[in-house]
């Protein structure tokens, strides 16, 4: 993530986002319901779920093309 995403002007919505997604990325087994209270005060259970299954569909795609050794400028035909 951007080192920097919390003074970036995001809504207070969206840097709750940010700051799942990126524990998420860096920290999933220590999600607390700290954090889980705080996406609750901008989003329904709905979208939280939904926020979940994008997160984690674009890190595990990113893993996969990793494993793949793809780059942005490969090709696959």
């Amino acid at each position: 993530m951007v080192s920097t995403w919390s003074d970036a002007g995001f809504s207070l919505a969206e840097m709750a986002a940010l700051h799942y997604t990126e524990r998420m990325f860096i920290d999933h087994d220590n999600i607390d319901q700290e954090l889980f209270d705080e996406l609750r005060e901008h989003f329904t259970e709905r979208q939280i779920v939904e926020l979940g299954w994008a997160v984690v569909s674009y890190l595990g795609f990113g893993r996969l093309i990793h494993t793949f050794g793809l780059r942005s400028d490969s090709r696959v035909d």
